[in-house]
């Protein structure tokens, strides 16, 4: 029976796949999703968590960041608060470079993105990226939904809205 942990999102405007989960080895085994980005061929982690709180929710996960386990994966670290968004200029930068990163990695390959509980944050970032790739804010949301994430709270809801892509 094949395993099927991550949530992809079915779009059809670029050629990259792009997956949702919540923070690896959280919920499940970290071998089950170390199997899983190799089946899903991840060439990118989009992580909207600091390692403060990777620590504190999953520390497998960390161990293996630390120890080199998924060295063969770059990870893009961009956190924001749970239930939150990234606020200040600073944070604002690095949110938006780690979209254009995962927009052009979408060009040709798959990338996982993934937050504590893969709902929120995960879902506010998938949107934002969708409407990136060309899908309007009520498609890009309706497509998220359909894997079980999206903004959580006004204030992830207004900034999808808000957000110029």
């Amino acid at each position: 029976m094949e395993m099927k942990l991550f949530r992809q999102i079915e779009q059809n405007k670029i050629k990259g796949e792009i997956f949702l989960h919540s923070m690896p080895g959280r919920n499940e085994n970290l071998d089950e999703v170390i199997v899983e980005l190799k089946n899903h061929d991840i060439s990118k982690i989009i992580c909207l968590v600091d390692k403060s709180e990777i620590q504190y929710k999953s520390k497998d996960y960390l161990e293996a960041v630390n120890n080199g386990q998924l060295s063969n994966i770059p990870i893009i670290y961009n956190p924001v608060p749970d239930f939150g968004i990234p606020t200040g200029e600073k944070a604002l930068l690095e949110y938006e470079s780690a979209l254009k990163q995962a927009y052009e990695q979408l060009k040709t390959e798959n990338i996982l993105i993934h937050c504590a509980g893969g709902i929120g944050r995960t879902g506010t970032f998938s949107i934002i990226l969708l409407r990136m790739i060309g899908y309007s804010l009520e498609e890009a949301k309706r497509i998220t939904s359909d894997t079980g994430s999206g903004s959580e709270g006004q204030e992830q809801k207004d900034f999808c809205r808000n957000y110029i892509v």
